[in-house]
């Protein structure tokens, strides 16, 4: 979608809590083709399923505002 500036963080969010429900991670774009030499346990662009139970969504912006949140599952209480 490009630049969302300000509503960045709430995209982050949003894609938090479709993880956790539908237990799909979202890809890493741009991250392929890996460098063998470089250790970091990527998602591949096509994303993976996996149990999400907590996510933590952080979000920067230029004038130094900076702001994080953590999402659990109601699951993930109990």
């Amino acid at each position: 979608i490009g630049e969302a500036k300000a509503a960045t963080g709430v995209f982050n969010v949003i894609a938090a809590v479709k993880s956790i429900q539908t237990g799909r991670v979202p890809g890493t774009l741009g991250s392929e083709p890996r460098d063998p030499a470089c250790d970091i346990p990527l998602v591949p662009a096509e994303g993976k399923d996996a149990k999400v139970g907590t996510a933590l969504c952080n979000a920067f912006w230029v004038n130094g505002t900076n702001s994080s949140i953590c999402i659990q599952s109601v699951e993930g209480l109990r």
